[in-house]
């Protein structure tokens, strides 16, 4: 009867029996086992499989138009270049056991910019994802801070970028320069001046405050400097003078000493030209002949008749000359060294208030970056994929581990059985066989 048993299969009560009697073995086991296998996907396996990744906003003055605030173009993909890991590393201690060299050399690192159509053209929108993988990591929070940091980076370089902005003309160069370019010079960095406070109040209104000022005030303040009347006053002045740097005074004053005796020699024989035509007494200032009109014909008078161009002209050439040596003389009387100093040094304090004014700027462009540049983050923390989840890794192989320690269990109890069951019959005795 019991071999029949054995013949046709174990029943259920026997598997329970025999799982019970070992329950606490196969729970061990397969608890010890269910830990092992988490370990290694958490250690081992998830950190190879699994990816961060973070999405967030860049936004600054002018961003849309790709350029730093000094000119600068800027590409997202920078951000990930092995020079930008390479100080995102060195900004902080947690970063040290990040190998930022392989990262960059294994691609295992990219970014994405989203985009937007206008007018046919592609733009940025300014969002941008970062995904790297995981196994550089050793949690998700050092994964989430270096993501952070990459993100920030361009906007520390904006900033950086902002407050190094110079809006000044260099000093030497406007002081080498003559004094008709530097009147030039000044007109030029008015307008730059007036054209970025326009730029800004463009883009922010002209109500915008900056350190308790109006951008408009700003603007106004540049606007009334080096004024319409105070460059024509300037221009007429060197016009009517020719005042020169003091390094050519010298030469200035010997050349327009020079020109005058050649001009004194043209006057002598354009003075005896007309004399040997008209006679002794004949010559007048080109001024004098032409107020000399009669009455009754509206022409020169009768010995002062003047018939041809050719004699016109020598008239007139006299007169010119004796003007410009007219203007020698008062530019001779003018081109002296305290004299030339003194419209330098005033032309040099439209500078310096220009100077001032440029200098404010650079602190208002400082200002404004620090307030309108940000990074934005959709997410708290870096985004994780791609990894398996330990509680149910844990969850599978503590059943797996159950099922195989009981099916262990039953085959062994199942062999044992029989054994036993063989030793508990005895072998036939001769005379019994027989």
């Amino acid at each position: 009867m019991d071999g029949r048993e054995r013949e046709e299969g174990i029943s259920l009560s026997e598997i329970c029996r025999r799982i019970g009697k070992k329950f606490w073995w196969i729970a061990g086991i397969s608890v010890v086992f269910a830990l092992g296998m988490t370990l290694v996907v958490a250690l081992l396996i998830n950190p190879r499989i699994t990816s961060y990744s973070l999405e967030f906003l860049i936004s600054y003055p002018a961003s849309e138009t790709a350029k730093y605030p000094d000119g600068t173009p800027f590409s997202y993909r920078e951000m990930i270049s092995l020079s930008a890991l390479q100080g995102i590393k060195e900004s902080s201690e947690s970063f040290s056991s990040v190998n930022v060299q392989k990262m960059a050399e294994e691609d295992d690192i990219s970014v994405e910019a989203e985009t937007r159509t206008v007018d046919g053209s592609v733009q940025e929108t300014g969002n941008y994802t970062v995904t790297v993988s995981g196994a550089y990591f050793s949690n998700r929070s050092q994964a989430t801070n270096f993501l952070r940091a990459i993100a920030r980076a361009p906007i520390d370089l904006v900033r950086e970028k902002a407050g190094s902005l110079n809006y000044l003309l260099d000093g030497e160069v406007f002081a080498s320069a003559s004094f008709t370019d530097r009147l030039a010079l000044l007109c030029e960095q008015k307008q730059t001046l007036l054209d970025q406070y326009d730029e800004w109040i463009s883009l922010f209104r002209e109500n915008y405050t900056v350190g308790g000022k109006t951008l408009k005030n700003y603007r106004a303040e540049v606007a009334v400097l080096y004024s319409e009347a105070v460059q024509q006053r300037f221009a007429a002045e060197l016009e009517q003078y020719g005042y020169v740097s003091e390094e050519s005074l010298e030469a200035t004053i010997i050349d327009l000493k020079a020109e005058r005796r050649l001009n004194e020699s043209k006057i002598e024989q354009i003075r005896a030209l007309i004399e040997a035509y008209y006679g002794t007494g004949a010559v007048y200032s080109a001024a004098a002949r032409a107020s000399e009109e009669t009455p009754e014909t509206g022409g020169t008078t009768g010995t002062n008749v003047i018939v041809d161009a050719g004699e016109k002209n020598l008239f007139v050439m006299l007169a010119e000359l004796e003007m410009r040596n007219i203007e020698i003389d008062d530019a001779l009387s003018m081109l002296t060294e305290e004299n030339v100093l003194a419209f330098g040094e005033r032309i040099h304090a439209e500078y310096e208030q220009l100077k001032a004014a440029a200098d404010t700027m650079s602190s208002v462009a400082t200002a404004i970056y620090e307030q309108e540049s940000s990074v934005v983050f959709s997410t708290s923390r870096a985004a994780k994929t791609g990894d398996l989840s330990p509680v149910l890794v844990c969850a599978a192989s503590l059943i797996l581990a159950f099922f195989v320690g009981s099916a262990i269990v039953v085959g062994r109890g199942g062999r044992g059985a029989e054994e036993e069951a063989g030793r508990g019959e005895e072998p036939p005795r001769p005379q019994d066989a027989q």
